[in-house]
């Protein structure tokens, strides 16, 4: 049997590197505690309690559950939530395939694609509040301006019209999201191995076959990747509402429920802080199971599931 050298094993040197580790996984060992442990503890048990303007704080069981699902602002909760899915299937389930298809035609470095590639980095490399107040002004007077000379249309105002405003938002969401999609999905293609591109060629594939057979399933994890966290976020939701209208001029028929959130901690009306834990609860009750099973899904479906499996 082998003797263990524990003079050696504890020596002088290896005590003060493992003091040095254990005080480096301190600091995030620290805010994970207390960022995310307790102040999710507290988020659950205010849920559960009613609270005083002055703060304190009561037990009232399962009242806030039914104030969010019955209460005066029902309404408004549920036409935030058909906003949510909305605008998870407008970003996400169309925006995508449209992301994947403009990344492609960069990887091939089609005509104009390096054009293309910089102006849709422009949103990314500008101020948001700056990309927000030059849209507004664009829709608001620019827009207008334009159908009425060429097309003697009077558009209403497209932002603040109850018929037009989601409408808006969500093409505000899609074209800043672009960007990032675009730059991201076509940087995983260009990773992909040239030699299997030049296989596919002599097979005799066509730039639509590639894409679907051999591209897809290549970037299949990033993809994988897009798609979950947009369903862990799909009731957390807020678009640009509190850029584009502030806090109380925001037209109902956008309310997300994300922003909703927002505004009851902005606001800071402490009476309706145990509403927005009990809603929160709700959300992630709901968003968790879906999010693994979506995941679950992917998993199951990956075409290059063996492959990567291999890689990892």
């Amino acid at each position: 049997m082998e003797k263990i050298n524990w003079k050696k094993k504890f020596n002088r040197k290896n005590v003060f590197k493992n003091i040095f580790v254990y005080c480096m996984l301190l600091y995030p060992l620290a805010q994970f505690l207390v960022f995310y442990v307790y102040m999710n503890f507290e988020n659950i048990m205010m849920a559960f309690k009613g609270m005083m303007p002055d703060g304190s704080t009561y037990w009232n069981g399962l009242e806030n559950f039914k104030i969010v699902l019955t209460g005066v602002d029902s309404e408004l909760i549920r036409i935030a939530f058909a906003n949510n899915l909305w605008m998870f299937f407008l970003t996400t389930i169309v925006g995508m395939p449209l992301n994947i298809l403009f990344g492609y035609y960069l990887f091939k470095k089609k005509f104009g694609s390096t054009a293309i590639r910089i102006v849709y980095m422009l949103p990314s490399m500008v101020s948001g509040v700056v990309m927000n107040l030059l849209f507004m002004k664009f829709v608001e007077l620019g827009l207008p301006t334009m159908f009425k000379q060429y097309f003697g249309v009077q558009l209403p105002n497209l932002i603040r019209n109850n018929d037009t405003a989601f409408g808006v938002q969500v093409f505000y969401t899609l074209w800043l999201g672009f960007s990032s999609s675009l730059i991201i999905y076509s940087n995983a293609m260009f990773a992909i191995d040239e030699g299997i591109i030049e296989a596919g060629k002599i097979d005799g594939t066509n730039n639509l076959t590639e894409l679907i057979f051999i591209v897809v399933p290549l970037i299949f994890p990033t993809l994988t990747t897009y798609m979950v966290t947009g369903v862990s976020s799909i009731f957390t939701l807020s678009g640009s509402l509190f850029l584009f209208y502030g806090l109380n001029d925001v037209p109902h028929s956008t309310y997300m429920l994300g922003f909703y959130l927002f505004r009851i901690a902005m606001v800071g009306d402490l009476t309706a802080y145990p509403q927005g834990s009990a809603m929160s609860i709700i959300i992630t009750l709901v968003t968790v199971p879906i999010t693994l099973f979506t995941r679950w899904g992917l998993n199951r479906i990956d075409p290059m599931r063996d492959t990567h499996a291999d890689i990892s």
